[in-house]
């Protein structure tokens, strides 16, 4: 449960495909920009420009997908970095980012 106030203390990150100009990619773009008010750190899988992208959006890295045997390394990374930076909630978005973030986060204690 959020309470009024205290949404800005939750550490909040959005997995989601990319950033440019693909269907998806703009309900993901939106969402990043709307979403916990657009403070939210976002991690994409395929490396995208941020062109035209708002400079308070939190975008921290990309996965870099190159391929289907890509998966496993980027799993790992965002294991890494889930662990590092103590995210209080993930959310995918896209079956892929959500396959990533359940690969990710299947041997997380919390």
């Amino acid at each position: 449960m959020i309470v009024k106030g205290q949404e800005n203390s939750l550490r909040v990150l959005l997995v989601g495909p990319a950033l440019s100009g693909g269907g998806g990619e703009v309900h993901f773009r939106n969402l990043a920009a709307r979403l916990f008010d657009g403070t939210a750190d976002v991690l994409t899988v395929l490396d995208s420009p941020p062109e035209g992208l708002s400079t308070d959006r939190r975008i921290i890295a990309s996965l870099g997908w190159r391929s289907e045997l890509s998966y496993p390394r980027m799993a790992r990374q965002l294991r890494a970095m889930l662990c590092q930076r103590r995210y209080d909630v993930v959310l995918g978005f896209g079956v892929f980012p959500n396959l990533l973030v359940w690969l990710a986060t299947r041997t997380l204690r919390s």
